[in-house]
């Protein structure tokens, strides 16, 4: 008995830890706006060593890493979605040319069914994990209002350092990334707000810190 409570007791704590909320804050003094990222762990991913064939490959260059596919797969992916049909791709697709067509969702699906390879351009070798976080990065900017973007990235770390890749969330069925505006920032405001916000207090201390530290990163975690 005593040996089942400690295995879920352990259990227990490691999801807890997996469950980390991290929230990164950076005042931009020479565009007077405040950023607000807060990226939230949704699962690890472990990739097993797959093999793809050179002759029917499409590979994504990014800045630090290769995201590999088979290209049948990724074009059959595609057109199962879409009503504008793409009969063929290059061998190689830049981030830009990603998002012109459309692909990055496309391509981050392969990736969490382990069916791509993701090469560290860096220390030239495969990755074997990586973790796929939720981000919401929000910009207040001083003379008031703002933006909101959501979406999902990709980290070969767990400090959230070295980002694979990003993508947005979209609209079912249109394919459109989620973007919203923004009210003035609440950090600011003398209304009482904090209800509306999770960690409403740690998060206006890291702002009032950013603003201290202009251009620098300030962290909390929780």
């Amino acid at each position: 008995m005593k040996k089942i409570i400690i295995v879920l007791m352990t259990l227990i704590l490691s999801i807890q830890a997996f469950s980390e909320t991290v929230v990164k804050g950076t005042y931009e003094k020479s565009k007077k706006r405040y950023k607000e990222l807060n990226l939230k762990v949704m699962g690890n991913i472990k990739l097993n060593s797959i093999s793809i064939d050179s002759k029917n490959s499409v590979t994504l260059k990014l800045e630090n890493y290769n995201v590999i596919m088979n290209k049948n797969e990724l074009l059959n992916l595609y057109n199962s979605d879409n009503t504008n049909k793409l009969n063929k791709l290059k061998n190689t697709l830049t981030d830009k040319e990603a998002v012109k067509y459309n692909l990055k969702n496309k391509i981050a699906e392969l990736v969490e069914n382990n069916k791509a390879i993701i090469y560290d351009k860096k220390n030239k070798t495969e990755l074997k994990n990586i973790i796929k976080v939720e981000y919401h990065n929000y910009i207040y900017y001083d003379e008031g209002r703002g933006s909101g973007y959501e979406g999902y990235s990709f980290y070969a770390d767990d400090n959230f350092e070295k980002v694979i890749m990003n993508f947005d969330i979209v609209v079912p069925g249109l394919g459109i990334p989620i973007h919203s505006s923004l009210g003035d920032n609440p950090y600011t405001e003398n209304q009482k707000v904090g209800k509306n916000f999770e960690k409403y207090n740690e998060r206006k201390e890291l702002y009032e810190k950013a603003r201290i530290n202009p251009d620098k990163i300030i962290t909390i975690k929780y």
